[in-house]
């Protein structure tokens, strides 16, 4: 089965693309605050669209800022959109601050998107945490994520794997900001599966930090096999290194996310999604 087949764009995704043709063309770059949900969210988007843009979604505490080294290169192949989350700075809920779901913040990024004149198809890129975005926003809007690139991941599974390794490893955040921030509790399994373009980015240098020269070879073991995982979520699914970085890889090796960024973007292009 073609991939095309396999992962169609709905109807109403072709024509939003087709009708913003000539203004997302001639759209120049931008940066402003945009209010959705009483909140006034920061985006900034850089070149001119060829086919599906480009949405980087940044890790936990993340901003706009941490694609500065890998943006402005993918905006040369089509336009590339980075933005702020707005709880980001406001800490959790022993600050007396309810942190956003999952959800809620894929919700604020689609009324962002729209409000800010940036229709689907998206390739969404997410660091850290926004890997699980990215995730949970293609089940949300299956019709409008032709592919994703996943830098350094986390896992929905990883906070009771890594706990089973090291109980003190994950600490300085509430049971209850983890499972809204959609890590899922002890035992309980990622069910997600997504026939787009897909790269998975590991960091190539160690991480684990646990004190225990064994935990953390286990700790690193347990990595790469929740990366193997989610390159098995599609049948493009490939995994690919970041020999020269820890976990920050925007910043530590931006060449490894800019190529994996452009190979999807080839991959879809290939297969007809979302291209023009």
């Amino acid at each position: 089965m073609s991939f095309a087949a396999s992962k169609s764009l709905a109807a109403p995704v072709l024509i939003s693309l087709f009708t913003c043709s000539l203004a997302c063309r001639s759209n120049p770059d931008f940066a402003k605050r945009i209010p959705v949900d009483g909140e006034n969210i920061f985006i900034r988007c850089k070149g001119v669209r060829h086919g599906p843009v480009v949405v980087f979604e940044a890790g936990s505490g993340g901003t706009a800022d941490d694609w500065q080294l890998v943006q402005p290169t993918v905006a040369h192949r089509t336009q590339a959109c980075s933005y702020t989350r707005p709880d980001v700075g406001r800490g959790g809920s022993r600050n007396g601050y309810v942190i956003p779901t999952e959800d809620d913040i894929v919700r604020q990024l689609h009324a962002l998107l729209a409000k800010a004149g940036v229709p689907p198809p998206y390739v969404i890129v997410g660091h850290s945490y926004g890997g699980m975005l990215a995730r949970r926003y293609s089940t949300a809007f299956p019709s409008e994520v032709v592919g994703m690139v996943f830098v350094d991941s986390a896992h929905e599974e990883s906070i009771w794997r890594f706990r089973a390794i090291a109980p003190h490893s994950i600490h300085g955040i509430s049971e209850s900001d983890l499972l809204r921030q959609g890590f899922l509790p002890p035992g309980q399994t990622l069910n997600w599966h997504d026939d787009v373009p897909l790269v998975v980015i590991e960091h190539g240098l160690p991480v684990a930090d646990t004190g225990d020269l064994y935990k953390n070879a286990a700790m690193e073991r347990e990595m790469d096999a929740l990366d193997l995982d989610l390159v098995r979520r599609s049948r493009y699914g490939r995994l690919v290194w970041a020999k020269h970085s820890h976990h920050n890889v925007p910043f530590d090796d931006p060449e490894v996310v800019i190529r994996a960024t452009n190979d999807v973007l080839d991959e879809v292009r290939r297969h007809g999604a979302g291209a023009k």
